[in-house]
């Protein structure tokens, strides 16, 4: 079973150059959740209060395509529930547990403080597409274009494959 001490996070990539006391009190802010086979850890149009950082498990990001609900991709250890609708403030996730999960919780005032406080992880969520995000590009691409022959699901991927994040500042000027 793992659990908080057992769980290496600092060989994530948003936390590997923490200092030994900011992973500690990271940690200690920290609760493990279990959701059993189809629970969801994260609702459609609903921006939770919690994070979720999967430890054991697997999951899957849905999403409607044609009135049906699609997998578009297994989620496993080490990878963000939530967060993509924290950073976006915008609700972008529909994830369902395809396994017993368990799962780091995380609230979202302690994704805040980090954001505001640690250059490394601030850095790593501006630059990181993660899954939802990418689902939510090629959704809205598909609703907003005028071409009718974009399919979804390879957006999605070359999305996921081929998109950059870039952060500007507010009142930058974009070439």
């Amino acid at each position: 079973m793992t659990d908080k001490k057992t769980f290496s996070l600092n060989n994530l990539e948003p936390f590997k150059k923490f200092s030994q006391s900011e992973y500690e009190n990271f940690i200690s802010n920290t609760s493990i959740t279990s959701f059993s086979i189809g629970d969801p850890l994260s609702v459609e149009n609903i921006i939770s209060d919690s994070i979720y950082l999967i430890l054991e498990g697997t999951a899957r990001l849905v999403g409607v395509i044609d009135n049906k609900f699609q997998s578009k991709c297994k989620l496993g250890p080490g990878q963000f529930i939530n967060l993509a609708s924290q950073l976006r403030c915008c609700s972008c996730e529909k994830v369902i547990a395809s396994t017993n999960v368990k799962a780091l919780k995380i609230s979202d005032n302690q994704i805040l403080d980090l954001y505001q406080t640690n250059q490394v992880f601030k850095e790593w969520c501006n630059s990181t597409m993660l899954p939802a995000e990418a689902y939510e590009l090629a959704r809205a691409l598909k609703t907003n274009s005028i071409r009718n022959d974009i399919d979804i699901t390879a957006a999605y991927k070359a999305i996921l494959k081929y998109g950059k994040l870039k952060s500007y500042k507010y009142q930058d000027v974009i070439e």
